[in-house]
């Protein structure tokens, strides 16, 4: 009987030469440390002043297209309040928001509006990302 020759433990084997070479050789050269990059300072209290504007100046499309509508369904509750936890990247864009009610008062077709509008927050550059938790009670 003749002995076959074992074809792919060879196979293996140059596959894992070749992966370590590649590793090997792919590696950057070290030189030293990398310089952190500079970063401007963070105004986080101006970034909040225009995260309480911009959400300020929302207002009416808040009443028009959610608060209204609710109203006209059912008066009560007359007031409701809602927690906006908005974040913006260190260019000023809104990367992040999360839209909580208020249990003593609250109108969950409101919430669910506010949450579907697509308006998204633009301010002033902070320099690193900024995160305000901001309480608007509607109607005023």
């Amino acid at each position: 009987m003749e002995k076959k020759f074992p074809w792919n433990a060879l196979a293996i084997a140059v596959a894992g030469a070749c992966i370590g070479l590649g590793l090997y050789l792919g590696r950057p050269p070290t030189v030293g440390p990398t310089p952190a990059p500079a970063v401007a300072a963070t105004d986080t209290a101006k970034a909040h002043r225009e995260l309480v504007a911009w959400l300020e100046s929302q207002r009416p499309a808040f009443i028009q297209k959610c608060w209204e509508p609710s109203v006209a369904l059912a008066a009560e509750p007359a007031r409701a309040s809602y927690t906006f936890n908005l974040v913006v990247d260190r260019d000023g864009k809104e990367v992040g928001r999360g839209i909580s009610e208020f249990r003593d008062a609250f109108r969950a077709d409101v919430g669910t509006c506010l949450r579907g509008l697509t308006e998204r927050v633009t301010i002033s550059p902070p320099g690193d990302s900024v995160t305000a938790t901001l309480t608007v009670t509607l109607p005023n």
